[in-house]
Formats: structure tokens, sequence, C-alpha cells
């Protein structure tokens, strides 16, 4: 009746046939899950046999976790011990300011090999270090003298940006020497040099009484110096291979401007004599 909802009775009945229906649906659903309890009545005695196995496995991963547990304990100690000396490490490195810096941890130098070391690299009071440079060939040869400026200036660039910026600089031993040696002779080679060819050219003014001829003795020497030592380098050096040594310059200019000087005064006397 499509009129229904307007006649109580026929409302109320519908109600009533409705409830019915869904009384009749719970039977059916009561029904269906009392199938399912059949079976699971079948499967708890199953699963009821696999629950000792289950507590064992439990009992054994709680051993696992408390086993796993007190060695990650023992390692986190470890890692804080390592992280001390990283982060030692990296305040030292900051402070230096210079990734070229190292870091050595404090127990080092509790070491009696590193300190006996320590006392032979540096001094007593500590303001001053020593190192140690090894040349791959021979340190007297022109190759061994040419490293040393390099390595000077790789030590003072090293110090740069660091506390010990500003700090003096040596290098000793065989090329440092003989760099000296050669700087030395050098300056000393220049300043004989020009006193001697200027004292040869006063002494053959004063002989000959002619400018022009002192000043051909003194230029044929020194011409005769240049050509002799060129030669020298020609044949020597460049022909047979041999370095010269650096005394042969010095002996060269010491030999030439007196045998030079002499051979010369003594021709510019004979042409006076002729003319």
């Amino acid at each position: 009746e499509k009129h229904c909802y307007d006649i109580p009775i026929c409302w109320s009945l519908r109600a009533i046939f409705d409830a019915l229906d869904s009384i009749d649906q719970i039977a059916e659903k009561v029904k269906e899950l009392s199938g399912q309890l059949d079976q699971m009545d079948i499967l708890m005695p199953q699963m009821a046999a696999q629950l000792p196995f289950q507590i064992a496995a439990m009992k054994t991963m709680k051993n696992l976790t408390l086993t796993m547990h007190s060695s990650m304990s023992s390692m986190y100690d470890q890692m804080d011990e390592m992280s001390k000396n990283s982060t030692a490490m990296g305040q030292a490195l900051d402070a230096s300011r210079n990734d070229d810096s190292f870091f050595l941890p404090p127990e080092v130098f509790d070491n009696p090999d590193f300190k006996r070391g320590m006392n032979m690299f540096l001094s007593p009071d500590g303001h001053a270090v020593r190192f140690i440079i090894s040349h791959e060939g021979d340190p007297a040869t022109p190759e061994g003298i040419s490293h040393i400026d390099p390595i000077m200036k790789a030590a003072k660039e090293a110090i740069k940006g660091t506390p010990l910026e500003g700090s003096k600089l040596y290098i000793s031993g065989t090329a440092s020497v003989f760099k000296d040696m050669r700087d030395g002779s050098r300056w000393d080679l220049m300043i004989v040099g020009v006193a001697a060819a200027s004292l040869i050219f006063i002494i053959m003014l004063i002989i000959t009484r002619s400018i022009v001829a002192a000043f051909t003795i003194v230029g044929t020497v020194l011409v005769s110096l240049g050509a002799s030592f060129g030669l020298s380098v020609l044949v020597w050096q460049d022909i047979m291979q041999f370095e010269l040594h650096w005394m042969v310059l010095a002996m060269s200019i010491i030999l030439l401007l007196a045998v030079g000087s002499d051979y010369n005064l003594l021709l510019v006397s004979r042409f006076k004599e002729e003319i």
C-alpha cells in the first residue's frame, strides 16, 4: 500500500515485518558462524601444539636480544673513545686553520720510542725543530744545489697561516754549503774581476800613457776571457758532456787577466817602438 505511511496500523505491521526480516538475516549469519566455529574447533588443538615451540623461539630471541644489547654497549663505549680522538683532531685542525697540519693524539707523547726520536728532532726548549731531507742524486752537483731554493720556498709556504709563521729557517748540508760557496764565489769573482780590470787599466794607462792603448789591452783581455770560457763550455759540457767545476771560471779569470795583460803590454810596447 502506497499510503501505508498515513495508516498507523499499516505502518506498525510493516515495522514488525521488517524486524522479522532482520531476525532472519541474523539467524543466517549465526548459521554461517557455527560452521566456522567447527573449523576453529579443529584448528585450536593444532595451534595449541605449536605454542611451546613459539615460546621456546621467543625465549631464544630474548637471549639474543640481551646478548646483542651487551655487545652493543661495549661497542658504544669503544665508539665514544674513538670519537674523542676524532673530536680532538677536528678541534686541532680548526685551530690550526691549515689543512696541511696533522694531528697526534696525546698518548703518543708518552711513548718511549717517540720521546727518543723527539729528542733528536726538537730542541730541549721546544723552540727549534730539525728536518732531514734526502736528495735523490748527488747533492754536490748543480742539480742538487738547485734544490735548495725550492726547499726553502716550500718550507716558508708550509708555515704560513700556522703558529710557526714568521719563524727563521736555515738549511745546512752538502748542497747548502756548496750553494753558499757558489754564491759567495760569484760575488767575489765579480768584485775581483772589476777590481783587477780597473787596476790593470790604471797600470796600463800609467805605463803606455795612452787611454786607447790601455782600453785596448783591457778589452782584448776581457774578449779573450769570454772566448776561452765559451769554448771551454762548448767543448767540455756541450760536446764532451763533462760538467765544468765552478772553480774553472775563477781560475780562468786569474790566469787570463795576468798572462793576457802581460802579453798585451809587450805587444803594445812593441808597436810603440816601431811607430
